[in-house]
């Protein structure tokens, strides 16, 4: 007895509130807080109970409700709602009882304990939720109208029996209205009832009808038995006398009796099963009366298939269209399915032939119904459950054509991820949760033909025909019948150029699966191995070799924190990986790691292997938001990705940066240029896709140094357009692009040139350059000891050229370090100093995250700290350059982190030599330096970061420096403790990415983990006060200025930008709003386009007027979309993100977490917003000076020394 009897009633009435919702999208999948949960917990009485709750997106903030699933019962009052680390915690309350539920969110479950409280009496119970989807295509909807079913009789003089029919009247049924019929045939085992009480008709037409997928149209539903007086009472289908029945009686009935069109082109026929093969001889057999045919799993072919078509001719120019479909799991009625199909393919008869998922079941035919429902009596019937985005809603580069191949029914064909090209010019595409297709792409007007092939695999990431195989990544658990291929690389040979294919054959098995796990695989230039790409959720495989020194570590000095959410929470480095393995997948080495998630790769015509890189999205406006990116994946790198705030700067000395960031995204599919009948620019670019934004970009990467720099500009973009692969057909020069994933309606589009330059393939690549060439010739020592390594590579640690530095430091890595330690402890050149101590520490040291400490073990290479620290004192400090500065205390990390805590003498040595350099003009030394004198408890260095987060312009800095601070414990005055922490209630209006509140939460809590009772009290004001209102992330409120006009700035450009003030400048960028959104230098949103190179694109009056009036010209690639739905409301935004028919929008730049879903069923129509979605009159609270420092800085690319700021 959890309460007294009087008291536990009402306990028991507030949880018997709990109650169902409609579901919110979240923006990611993973963001497992917000949809509908189904709860089911037992009451303090012990009754079973059920209900749902709504967790819903306000903001970046989470809100929720409940509904009364007891009309007795009060409304129950949502109290708050909180996510973090995989928890769901929510209060609900009615009068004076509250319960607290805590569930543990994994996938679509949930779990955990509920506390209750009434009167002072207190309890527990445990519950368990499961996240609810929209409803099913075929489950009844409320909230629509709804059509009426009738049973009609009739004398039938065919039979000379009494026989009736069942009618299915659309929604607002008027005889005032003609509509057209559809006669639907049961199988052998119904009866004119069949497909409404087993196979959902009404509640399919009814939801096809609201969602303005069909045609309203009537629907005749006969007995499908006939036998006339005297004939063989065992012999069941007598297909001949009911097909006499339907023409002679039931037709005749139904036009007599409702308001229906009588042409052929006004009227279908279709079944399953025997009604299939009664739709085809009816259908085919009297072509002028129907025009549409359908036959679902259609059995009883007694005789040869021929003999349904007697007039291929008529079939060929009269149908509108032929509908072939069936279960793949279907034996015996597929193989004849996929005989009639041959049939027609040599007959010339246009037809669709579908296979999919399943047998001889109502599920099959449900979906059959769906799907067919949509085609009938249009102008041109589409191939698709939803068509994919119309080619002429595209935007392509000038002078290029794309055309829309296909649009994929989903529900028989999935939703397409990726694709290859085999010999003889054939597509092999992949659905993400199912099967494989091949594709022969029409040409001239003839239709795309797309066949399932019959092995069993699918769900596969990646696809590549090469050395007369296909190989296929399984990266999704899919079943075909009672076969689950493993996750993992398997080779499937062919020795007719792709026709047949042998059985499956696993070469590697991978742990690790989803969109984050392993995908790509990429033939290498030489033709003799091949490129395996994985994300960072795809477990390292066992390796024969690495180019990467396998000595890799989190590296972080201070405690790193996990995802505001918790994704990923506990996963180490090094991340997403690409490998290289021989043909047959036995030998696999480590090229290069550290990557979030690319999907793809390729190799230009010089031999190097570039990737487009994931960002995390949720980590947008923090610190440690690292772009979506173009990386060369040079051999030995570490790209730096680490979870939650782990991730390392690109700067970093023991990492490589990208050639090119684009912004936020999703990064899919990747390729060159090379073979497509295009303009030599376009041959020689590396398209890529972005999932998310629906935009494909050609980089044009040109050498710079040994590496290169890119270039983008849009290619191809559409809204929705959720691009997943993209390939060039050397068979006829043309791309052909795929979209599709998660459940998204996909579709196949081709873009061919049709300007009028040139497309002569290009020449021979260029030689390479001096420096490209002596890359390659230290990359030559990575993954082997070579006694030639160390005197070749010494002389290039301190390299101009960071890709050179790179190679050298890891070819370094991989010799013994015996030969070459005493070379880096007396090395006297600064650069080569700091290279080769950090080659030093990370060879001898471990990092103990991966290799955990047990007290009193010995450290490995503890003996080498103070020499290395003694080292690093050497270096002239005051004339290293901020970078070389920012390295040096790179390696002063590292140290500390694998080697240990140092003694008191050294740790007083380093205190002395670098507490003075603080604060820096660098950000990024200052970051680096106050990590370091954080973790040696510096004395005073709280007082300077204060002062430092108050002039930090930007929340990202100001972020990095409060991050560095929670854990200090000691030097603190009550006023600094006080300004720290009044710092939160301006942070809660910081704008940002979903895991925002999250860390901003565990910055707060872990400061005040370090108080003592004492502070605590006496802080006890701030630490409890909450926000009132929206401050400027960096400065004071601003008053206004002046609402400025070009005119009236213009005039001060040309002698005004002199003598600037480039600090000023950049505060100002952050006290106008221009971080919120901008990327710049390397910090700032990414809603908007990345401004550094602004100052290189435009003059200084067409920057200005950029700002001022955002709305004169708007970039394409940032253009927002108007959507009309169906209510007439309207959405204005940019879609950020889908997830199955929901489009996630983002309608407000200044708040990117602020997320609309849009279901495509609501919307009426697309188009663009001519209306910029940046805000103007932001510069109206500064006045002229200040404008003018703004605009300097936006110029001068981040570059402090430029002349505008010589005074």
């Amino acid at each position: 007895m959890f309460l007294p009897v009087l008291k536990r009633a009402a306990c028991a009435a507030l949880l018997l509130c709990l109650s169902a919702f409609s579901p919110a999208l979240a923006a990611e999948p993973g963001d497992a807080a917000v949809g509908v949960w189904k709860l089911k917990f037992q009451t303090p009485d012990n009754r079973d109970r059920a209900g749902t709750v709504t967790v819903t997106r306000d903001g970046d903030r989470l809100k929720g409700n409940y509904k009364p699933t007891d009309g007795d019962s009060p409304n129950p009052e949502l109290k708050s709602v909180e996510f973090g680390e995989g928890v769901l915690t929510f209060v609900v309350a009615a009068g004076d009882a509250k319960v607290t539920f805590k569930g543990k969110i994994d996938g679509p479950a949930m779990k955990g304990t509920a506390t209750y409280e009434y009167l002072g009496q207190s309890g527990n119970f445990e519950f368990e939720g499961q996240k609810q989807g929209p409803p099913r295509f075929d489950e009844p909807r409320a909230d629509i109208p709804h059509g009426k079913v009738e049973f009609v009789e009739y004398m039938s003089k065919v039979t000379e029996a009494r026989r009736r029919y069942s009618v299915y009247l659309p929604p607002g049924y008027s005889t005032e209205t003609k509509y057209p019929v559809l006669y639907l045939l049961h199988g052998s085992g119904d009866d004119e009832t069949g497909w409404n009480v087993k196979g959902a008709a009404a509640a399919i037409l009814d939801n096809l009808l609201a969602d303005k997928k069909m045609v309203p149209m009537v629907v005749v539903m006969p007995n499908g038995f006939a036998r006339k007086p005297g004939g063989d009472p065992n012999n069941r289908f007598d297909f001949v006398t009911f097909g006499q029945d339907l023409l002679a009686e039931v037709i005749p009935s139904v036009e007599a009796k409702y308001s229906v069109k009588t042409g052929r082109e006004d009227r279908a026929i279709a079944g399953l099963s025997m009604g299939a093969a009664q739709s085809l001889l009816v259908g085919l057999g009297n072509l002028d009366r129907f025009a549409w045919i359908g036959a679902f799993s259609g059995a009883n072919f007694f005789g040869p298939q021929a003999d349904y078509l007697k007039d291929p001719e008529g079939a060929r120019t009269k149908l509108k269209l032929l509908w072939l479909s069936c279960g793949e799991g279907d034996k015996g009625i597929v193989e004849k399915m996929a005989d009639l199909h041959r049939l027609l393919e040599e007959q010339k008869v246009p037809h669709l032939h579908l296979v999919g998922p399943g047998a001889h079941t109502w599920d099959v035919w449900r979906k059959d119904l769906f799907a067919f429902g949509q085609k009938l009596f249009k102008e041109k019937p589409v191939l698709s459950l939803n068509a994919a985005t119309p080619a002429d809603q595209l935007k392509v580069a000038k002078g290029f054509r794309a055309e829309l191949l296909y649009s994929v029914p989903k529900e028989v064909q999935g939703s397409w991820v990726n694709m290859c090209v085999d010999p003889k010019g054939r597509l092999i595409v992949s659905d993400q949760y199912g099967a494989l297709y091949r594709v022969v792409p029409g040409v001239a007007g003839a239709e795309t033909v797309v066949e399932k092939l019959p092995h069993a695999i699918g769900g596969a990431h990646g696809l590549l025909y090469a050395f007369d195989s296909l190989y296929v990544m399984v990266n999704e658990t899919v079943k075909f019948g009672d076969q689950q291929p493993k996750l993992g690389l398997h080779r499937l040979k062919s020795t007719d150029g792709g026709d047949t294919y042998a059985a499956p054959e696993l070469l590697r098995e991978f742990v690790g699966q989803g969109e984050h796990g392993s995908h790509a695989i990429v033939p290498t230039p030489d033709g003799k191995s091949l490129f395996v790409v994985c994300g960072n959720q795809a477990k390292m495989t066992q390796l024969a070799g690495s180019r990467v020194p396998q000595i890799w570590g989190e590296d972080h000095l201070l405690p790193r924190m996990p995802d505001g959410n918790g994704f990923m929470a506990g996963v180490l480095g090094p991340g997403g990986c690409i490998y290289q393995t021989d043909p047959e997948g036995k030998s696999w080495d480590l090229v290069s790691t550290g990557y979030r998630n690319q999907f793809d790769g390729a190799f230009n015509r010089q031999g190097d292997f570039f990737t487009y890189d994931a960002d995390m999205e949720w980590d947008m406006n923090t610190p440690w938001y690292r772009p979506t990116r173009v990386c060369l994946a040079a051999s030995g790198a570490d790209f730096g990705w680490r979870n939650g705030a782990g991730k390392w700067p690109a700067w970093y000395p023991d990492s490589l940066g990208s050639v090119h960031d684009i912004g936020p995204g999703s990064p899919t599919g990747v390729c060159f240029g090379y073979g497509a009948k295009f303009p030599a620019k376009y041959q020689e670019a590396f398209f890529i896709c972005d999932w998310s934004y629906g935009k494909m970009w050609a980089v044009t990467l040109t050498p710079n140094g040994a590496a290169y720099k890119g270039e983008s500009e849009e290619f191809l973009s559409g809204s929705p357009l959720p691009l997943t692969d993209v390939v060039i057909n050397p068979k006829d020069g043309a791309m052909y692009v795929t979209v599709g994933g998660r459940r998204t309606q996909s579709g196949l589009y081709r873009v061919t040139y049709a300007g009028s330059e040139p497309t002569t393939p290009v020449g021979a690549p260029e030689a390479l350059t001096e420096l490209h060439a002596l890359r390659r010739s230290l990359e030559a020592f990575h993954g082997k000891q070579d006694p030639q390594a160390i005197e070749a590579a010494w002389p290039h640690l301190n390299h101009p050229d960071r890709y050179i530095r790179h190679a050298a430091r890891t070819a370094i890595e991989h010799q013994d370090v015996k030969l070459w330690q005493d070379k880096a402890l007396t090395e006297t050149d600064p650069g080569r100093s700091i290279a080769s101590l950090l080659a030093l520490t990370r060879a001898v040291g471990q990092d103990p995250f991966h290799h955990p400490r047990q007290p009193g073990q010995a450290i490995p290479g503890a003996a080498l700290q103070e020499p290395i620290v003694e080292s690093l004192g050497k270096l002239p400090w005051k004339d290293l350059s901020p970078a070389h500065q920012a390295e040096a205390l790179r390696v002063y990390s590292i140290v500390f982190n694998r080697l240990g805590w140092p003694n008191r003498a050294v740790r007083s040595a380093v205190i002395q030599r670098l507490d003075g350099a603080f604060p820096s003009t660098s950000r990024e030394v200052n970051t680096e330096l106050l990590n370091l004198l954080v973790y040696l408890e510096a004395p005073g260095v709280a007082t300077r970061a204060v002062a430092l987060i108050e002039r930090a312009p930007t929340q990202e800095e100001q972020m990095e420096y409060v991050r560095a601070l929670r854990g200090l414990s000691t030097g603190w005055s009550l006023a600094e403790r006080n300004e720290y922490f009044a710092w939160f209630l301006k942070a809660a209006n910081f704008k940002g990415g979903n895991s925002l509140r999250g860390f901003l939460k565990r910055m707060k809590d872990d400061a005040i983990a370090t108080l003592v009772p004492a502070e605590k009290e006496k802080l006890q004001a701030v630490l409890d006060a909450q926000p009132v209102g929206p401050t400027p992330i960096a400065g004071k409120p601003r008053a206004l200025v002046q609402k400025w006009k070009l005119d009236d700035l213009t005039p001060t450009l040309a002698e005004g930008l002199k003598g600037r003030d480039f600090e000023r400048g950049r505060r100002l960028f952050g006290e106008a709003n221009c971080f919120t959104c901008h990327r710049f230098a390397g910090e700032g949103g990414a809603q908007g386009p990345d401004l550094t190179g602004a100052g290189g694109r435009f003059s200084s009056r067409d920057l200005l007027e950029s700002v001022l009036v955002p709305s004169k010209e708007v970039s394409d690639q940032y253009q927002a979309i108007v959507i009309e739905k169906k209510d007439g409301k309207i959405v204005t935004g940019r879609i950020v993100n889908y997830n199955n028919d929901t489009m996630i929008v983002m309608t407000n730049m200044l708040d990117p977490n602020g997320l609309t879903n849009v279901r495509t069923g609501e919307v009426e129509a697309i188009e663009r917003s001519a209306t910029s979605m940046m805000p103007e009159g932001l510069l109206d609270v500064l006045d002229k000076d200040e404008v003018l420092d703004l605009m300097a800085y936006l110029l001068s690319r981040g570059d402090k020394s430029h002349a505008m700021f010589t005074r």
